[in-house]
């Protein structure tokens, strides 16, 4: 059995496809890249690969049996970025009298997916390789969508959320898990919060029936996982530009940056510095021409309220979350910056439910 990779072609329905098509083999190698090294990376980190699996595979079906009570038993199922299917897996698809489909990016997992698939009796022609944004079925093709850790690896994220409103019926269900908030991941082009996910998918004619924040899955870090339904078309406008999310359209600096200068106590990690107390600062200088300064802290139960300020212009943000995660607060200069100018972030306080006015420190983003 042969299996190719699904071709887009010039025009979706209804909207230009603007990708170049050296841009999308580049971004389809790093994805089979990043799955390539998945396990390398578990063995270089001192965990048992075996046991990495078995927990991985009963969270991802507790995750799924969590989808089917949104999607109920009959129906056809789409499963973005599907992986390496498993006998428990496909036995539970069975199980609720599915019409299963599948993508994913990765040759091997869709072939070997395929013939797995095909000794359950499911249609080996339903297993294909595409990207999340290459979602060219029918309009109104199934009536539920399931994705876990995927739709962050859209190489046009505005793109995906439209093709997934076509492609699902009205009344039809999406159940997906995202990893949120900032990492250095190559492979996770964009560093949106949760509420920046749950307006996507609003404005992509979804109604949000249910969101959780866990950490299902073996890995570090929260993910969210959001139960939705498709009401209607898509907004005529998007209230989040997804461009300003791209960690590629600006320059990252770690906290050991010589342009970074602070005061206060503080505890240096290999990613990040621990600024103690209520009296830390950090001078950041920019060069010229800045007009937008991210600075990028991981918010958790210690975090206090900062202010991030150059000249005239100034931001609040209070880091403290219950649930750690990785945030970049946004600075929008008035005027492009000068040379030398500085950039001061400090301490305001914190709320009472805060343990301390701790500030954990990554490091800068700039454009």
């Amino acid at each position: 059995m042969t299996v190719e990779i699904a071709q887009p072609p010039i025009e979706a329905p209804g909207m230009k496809i603007i990708l170049s098509e050296q841009s999308r083999e580049q971004f389809a190698a790093s994805q089979v890249q990043m799955t390539q090294t998945w396990f390398d990376n578990v063995r270089r980190s001192g965990r048992n690969v075996e046991d990495y699996i078995a927990k991985r595979k009963a969270a991802y079906l507790v995750r799924w049996r969590e989808a089917g009570r949104y999607f109920g038993p009959g129906g056809r199922v789409l499963d973005i970025g599907g992986g390496n299917s498993y006998v428990e897996l496909l036995a539970y698809f069975r199980s609720m009298n599915w019409d299963y489909w599948y993508t994913d990016i990765g040759e091997n997992e869709t072939r070997h997916s395929a013939q797995l698939g095909q000794s359950f009796g499911f249609d080996p022609a339903h297993f294909t390789r595409r990207l999340n944004h290459e979602l060219f079925y029918d309009e109104g093709s199934f009536d539920s969508v399931f994705s876990s850790h995927c739709i962050e690896h859209s190489m046009d994220l505005r793109l995906t959320m439209i093709q997934l409103n076509r492609i699902l019926k009205t009344g039809g269900n999406l159940v997906a898990s995202i990893p949120f908030g900032f990492d250095t991941q190559p492979n996770h082009p964009y560093f949106l919060m949760e509420q920046d996910w749950l307006t996507l998918f609003e404005d992509a004619g979804l109604r949000i029936r249910a969101y959780q924040i866990g950490s299902e899955y073996p890995e570090n870090g929260q993910d969210l996982m959001i139960a939705a339904q498709k009401i209607g078309p898509v907004a005529d406008r998007f209230r989040l530009d997804v461009g300003s999310y791209v960690k590629t359209n600006y320059d990252f600096r770690p906290y050991t940056d010589l342009a970074l200068r602070y005061l206060g106590e503080r505890i240096e990690k290999p990613d990040h510095v621990i600024l103690e107390n209520a009296d830390w600062r950090i001078d950041f200088t920019l060069e010229a021409g800045v007009r937008e300064v991210l600075p990028v802290f991981i918010c958790h139960s210690w975090s206090g309220a900062v202010c991030v300020q150059s000249g005239g212009d100034a931001i609040y943000g209070d880091l403290f979350r219950l649930q750690t995660a990785t945030q970049a607060l946004r600075l929008k200069l008035s005027a492009p910056s000068e040379r030398g100018q500085i950039v001061q972030i400090s301490p305001v306080g914190k709320r009472d439910l805060s343990l301390s006015s701790q500030g954990v420190f990554v490091g800068v983003m700039t454009r």
